[in-house]
This record gives C-alpha cells, sequence and structure tokens, in this order.
C-alpha cells in the first residue's frame, strides 16, 4: 500500500488490524502484548497466563487466533503459537521499561510463525493437547528451526471440531 503511494490506505488496513486483535483478545481474556513494525511487514504478539493465568489459556489464545484469520483483513497474517514457560515481567532500563515475555517458548513460537503461509495459524502440540477446545487440525512434516537440535513438529490450525471431555 506504501509502494503504492497509499499511506492512507496502509494506515486503515492497520487499524483495522489493531481492532480485530483487540477485539478477539478481549473476547477470549489473553493479554495483547506488544508490536513491532519493520520494512515489510511487522508482529503482534499475544500471550496467554500473562500477568494472570487462567488454567486455560491455551484454549484461548487458540480460539482468539483462529477468531483473527478468520476474519477478512487488508494485510495478509502469518500465525505461529507455541506453549512453554517464559519470563514474563517488566524489561529495560528504569526511564523506558516495556512489560513483555521473553524464552524459549517465545522464540519457538516465532519460528513456527516464521513457517506459516499467509492466513495460517500453525501451533505445537504442547498448545493443541491443553485446549478443550478441539479444532481441525492438519500435521506439518517437521521442520529445522533455529535453536532447535531436533525438528520442530507443529499443525495447521483450522475450524473448530469439537470439545474435549472434560474431567473437570
Amino acid at each position: 500500500m506504501l509502494a503504492e503511494g497509499d499511506p492512507t490506505a496502509a494506515a486503515d488496513a492497520l487499524e483495522e488490524l489493531v481492532n480485530v486483535v483487540q477485539d478477539a483478545t478481549a473476547e477470549f481474556d489473553v493479554t495483547f502484548l506488544s508490536t513491532d513494525i519493520d520494512a515489510g511487514g511487522g508482529k503482534i504478539i499475544i500471550a496467554g497466563g500473562v500477568p494472570i493465568a487462567t488454567g486455560r489459556d491455551e484454549e484461548r489464545v487458540l480460539r482468539a487466533l483462529r477468531q483473527i484469520a478468520d476474519t477478512p483483513l487488508r494485510l495478509p497474517l502469518e500465525i505461529g503459537v507455541n506453549y512453554g514457560p517464559a519470563f514474563s515481567g517488566d524489561i529495560g532500563a528504569p526511564f523506558r521499561r516495556a512489560y513483555t515475555v521473553i524464552g524459549d517458548a517465545v522464540n519457538l513460537a516465532a519460528r513456527v510463525m516464521g513457517r506459516a503461509e499467509p492466513g495460517d495459524v500453525l501451533a505445537t502440540a504442547g498448545v493443541i493437547d491443553r485446549s478443550d477446545t478441539q479444532f481441525e487440525a492438519a500435521e506439518l512434516p517437521p521442520f529445522t528451526v533455529k535453536g532447535k537440535s531436533e525438528p520442530v513438529q507443529a499443525w495447521k490450525i483450522g475450524a473448530i471440531s469439537g470439545r474435549r471431555r472434560s474431567d473437570a
């Protein structure tokens, strides 16, 4: 849009995307953590379980991401999600702090996202296994990523297909 000389269209598309993400994160009670923009793209980080865990964080994140991906948008999205321990808190100098999450689990989510095609929601087993909501899922061939000695397994997450039987 910018290359075509239409900064207003680019700004409108970004606002549309941010509004959709805000609505989904509010609806499913997950945290809209941050945004970052770079040449040719950007990222939005959302997280479940921070700053407060709900006990159903993986399910909430998957449902929010599926809703975002299902919304017609002018900007293409590639989505990756992973489960695991991470550090969350304020990071940075006292005059410029930001609340964020960092760690191997976050890095792997970014690597999984890097394998996604526009419109895809890719997830690792840890996220899928912890969700009471079941989704159509297509297993991808294992792939190697920076920082991992073993290939990573991920699934392309589709529409909601049912619920697991909950023992709780």
